[in-house]
């Protein structure tokens, strides 16, 4: 089916068809075409395919396999914990599409922790393993309100975003904050003409919008949203960037971990954020 995202921006004029061409045919895993509107800089899929139930179904691993996987997110899980500490202190919180926990088990210091999610391997792993968690089924009949809700690399999933980000408004408290985490459309690896091995590991079936700065102000306002703020960030270093330069694969905080110092690192991710160049947005909006 068409990609929904599209009613979307055209109706938000934050897209015009006229400006937008293909800048890829496939994605990692499906033939879709991704198209680029030249003035906005805004990338989005042509069609949607991944449903509801897609995201619902097992994913069939074992516990020691959620584990590893839980420990190569522990250094984002950790850094975001400690990046909004001040926001989440004594707050009961929500994390939309709180996957396996990992964000939410490094909290220590909130009244109340709540995980959304639908992956049915995910409840059955929290559950049993952090029971700290109460598991929020679906917003459509909650009672309960909260201080701040998280959403950290969900919303480019989702096709029908003013929908649910005006849901998440109505299950904020009076004053509540929603904390955003997406991947940019800005990235520098993206703007390279000639890397085109990265275009074709980043752009994937799953993320069917990538948003800029503005495009992703412009949803938060026009589902109600007040006191918003949109952060450049970037979640990779200098190594990762190396590995696509000189290997045209990623992996490079492996390949030459250790080879510049935090320092270097810290000023090249200043540069980027300097250039609106980062490969992450983050946002941050009151009720």
């Amino acid at each position: 089916m068409r990609n929904p995202i599209i009613k979307e921006l055209l109706r938000l004029k934050i897209v015009d068809l006229k400006n937008c061409s293909i800048i890829s045919p496939i994605t990692r895993d499906k033939k879709i075409n991704v198209f680029l509107d030249k003035k906005s800089g805004v990338i989005f899929l042509e069609k949607y395919v991944r449903h509801e139930k897609y995201y619902e179904s097992d994913r069939n691993m074992s516990k020691k396999n959620i584990l590893k996987y839980m420990s190569s997110l522990n250094s984002d899980d950790k850094r975001r914990y400690h990046q909004f500490k001040s926001i989440l202190k004594g707050k009961k919180i929500l994390d939309y599409g709180c996957e396996f926990g990992g964000f939410l088990k490094n909290i220590n210091n909130s009244k109340k922790l709540n995980g959304l999610e639908i992956n049915r391997n995910c409840i059955k792993f929290l559950k049993e393993n952090i029971k700290k968690i109460n598991i929020v089924k679906n917003l459509e009949n909650n009672k309960t309100k909260f201080d701040v809700i998280t959403m950290f690399h969900v919303l480019e999933h989702m096709p029908n975003q003013i929908k649910t980000l005006k849901k998440l408004r109505d299950n904020l408290k009076k004053n509540g904050k929603l904390i955003i985490e997406v991947p940019s459309a800005s990235d520098l690896l993206i703007s390279l003409e000639d890397l085109k091995s990265f275009k074709k590991f980043t752009f994937w079936s799953e993320h069917i919008i990538l948003h800029t700065k503005d495009s992703l102000k412009k949803f938060l306002k026009a589902s109600g949203y007040k006191k918003i703020k949109v952060m450049n960030f970037q979640r990779y270093n200098l190594n990762n960037h190396l590995g696509w330069f000189l290997k045209n694969r990623p992996g490079g905080h492996f390949f030459f971990k250790g080879f510049f110092d935090e320092k270097l690192n810290k000023e090249y991710r200043d540069f980027l954020v300097r250039k609106n160049k980062t490969d992450t947005l983050i946002a941050i909006a009151n009720k």
